[in-house]
């Protein structure tokens, strides 16, 4: 029996093209969840500069974990490009050699594999940088220059970029999974899995305290900006009592 090319390539590009879009629309808009951990992010750097090991035990972790989501990644991929091999050594020595639903198979296992070694990719990347991140935590100077704290906070953000996307990658093989099980299965596991990703950066569960928090940050600039305006007055009427 063949594949029907309807089943077995329009409605899976339909329904991949409708969670890529979601999930790139979900990941280039910044939210208030991504926003406020970026501002922790920013913080944390500024609280833990030249704090010596307690930086470094934060890091060290965080590397741990980057490291295990690579080694995940491509064991997942090592052993699905294994099984795709042992599938198509078996049905080539049959009589009637791979079928089209043979092929298929190939096909979704090779995204997944391909998946795998993106993420894999990813992963390796966020190690590499945080590495290089450990040092910067800890060093003052650069040429007799003090390093700027912006410069490692932005350094700091950088690396998590991929931390942020290799984990959004990592929910992408729900959808994969499911169409090794089938087109149809894909259909259902779609709308689902749109919810998930949305769910995923959502802020509901702190919109009280998060709009409590930046309510305090726009008060804390707007004393800030009074107290500044205050100094240049005062500053002013100096200047005009010594002329």
């Amino acid at each position: 029996m063949g594949v029907n090319i309807f089943e077995a390539a329009l409605i899976p590009s339909v329904c991949f093209f409708v969670i890529l879009s979601w999930q790139t629309y979900e990941l280039i808009k910044v939210g208030k969840t991504r926003g406020l951990f970026k501002k922790v992010g920013e913080g944390w750097v500024e609280q833990m500069y030249l704090s010596g090991q307690g930086a470094v035990n934060t890091t060290r972790d965080y590397i741990r974990v980057s490291i295990f989501f690579a080694n995940t990644a491509i064991l997942i991929a090592g052993l699905a490009a294994g099984f795709a091999g042992s599938q198509q050594t078996t049905c080539e020595g049959e009589a009637e050699g791979c079928t089209d639903e043979d092929k298929l198979l190939f096909v979704k296992i090779g995204v997944l594999v391909g998946c795998m070694l993106a993420i894999f990719f990813i992963f390796t990347q966020c190690t590499r940088f945080m590495n290089h991140f450990s040092f910067m935590i800890n060093t003052r100077y650069v040429d007799g220059i003090e390093l700027p704290k912006t410069l490692i906070a932005t350094y700091f953000i950088h690396s998590h970029r991929f931390y942020s996307v290799g984990i959004r990658m990592y929910f992408l093989t729900i959808p994969i999974f499911a169409w090794i099980f089938g087109q149809w299965v894909l259909v259902g596991v779609t709308p689902l899995y749109l919810l998930l990703i949305h769910s995923l950066e959502s802020s509901k569960f702190m919109d009280n305290e998060l709009q409590s928090f930046e309510q305090s940050i726009a008060d804390y600039k707007s004393n800030l900006k009074v107290e500044e305006q205050k100094g240049e007055t005062a500053s002013e009427n100096v200047a005009t009592k010594t002329a």
